[in-house]
């Protein structure tokens, strides 16, 4: 596209700074301690066993006058008593449970930025599709937001655009976590593609960047992208992406405008999508 192409149309004004907003994040940490005890106590008794003897012992003696003889007998008799012992053990086992639990709750206040038009709520995919439309919206641009939660430890954000008669101008692409911006070059501003990565096919025409604050949503440069094949599938087309990381479980904005320059003819597809 020449800048020749885009004289019949308004000029644009740059956009607006983005606001900043607060919000409050609450993290609650329960932790839950079990203590056992044990107790154990043993008591036996014992009865002592005891041993009597008793020992008897007599002697007798006879005289006989015919005949002098002398005998003498001794006999010894023994009784004896005895107790069996019998031993008692009574043992007592005692267990004891006790269970702690501590909840603590931390609020952390975190500045957010602002998008610029009301975002809608959306998961990993398809953030936006739009195939062959009835009319151009050239030289307005329409702004697209949304909330996002992360779910892994990075994320590609990426435009996929084919247009056979004129081209679409995507502008202003962001991604906020809090404050903090993750898209590079977002509004084009630095003259190049730096930060993006760019792929696809197109038979006639690709991407490309342009000097001209009048076509631009805001700043001073462009992306203008009228990747065309005229046949093929609509898979054909060329893709402008970029990766960043992320946190899982943390909430993204993300936000962008817009616009489509002529039509309709043959075939335009625009497929932003978030992985």
């Amino acid at each position: 596209m020449h800048l020749l192409d885009f004289c019949c149309y308004i000029v644009l004004g740059n956009g607006s700074s983005p606001l900043t907003s607060s919000s409050t994040i609450t993290t609650t940490i329960t932790k839950t301690t079990s203590t056992t005890s044990s107790s154990s106590s043993s008591s036996s008794s014992t009865s002592l066993s005891s041993t009597t003897t008793t020992t008897t012992k007599t002697t007798s003696s006879s005289t006989s006058t015919t005949t002098t003889s002398s005998s003498t007998t001794s006999t010894t008799s023994s009784s004896s008593t005895s107790s069996s012992s019998i031993s008692t053990t009574t043992t007592t086992s005692s267990s004891t449970t006790s269970s702690t639990t501590k909840t603590t709750s931390t609020t952390t206040a975190m500045s957010t930025v602002a998008p610029p038009c009301p975002p809608q709520s959306v998961s990993n995919g398809t953030l936006l599709h739009i195939t062959n439309p009835t009319s151009s919206i050239y030289p307005n641009y329409t702004c697209h937001a949304y909330t996002w939660t992360a779910t892994a430890s990075s994320a590609t954000l990426s435009f996929f655009f084919r247009h056979d008669p004129g081209g679409w101008m995507p502008d202003n692409v962001s991604a906020y976590y809090g404050t903090t911006q993750k898209i590079i070059n977002g509004g084009f501003e630095a003259g190049s593609l730096t930060g993006w990565n760019y792929t696809g096919y197109c038979s006639d025409n690709t991407g490309q960047i342009y000097s001209g604050s009048s076509y631009a949503k805001s700043g001073s440069w462009y992306y203008y992208d009228p990747c065309s094949t005229y046949s093929g599938s609509n898979s054909s087309g060329d893709t402008l992406s970029q990766t960043f990381s992320t946190i899982a479980g943390g909430t993204y904005t993300i936000s962008f405008w817009l616009t489509n320059y002529y039509c309709c003819n043959h075939t335009e597809i625009a497929n932003i999508t978030l992985i």
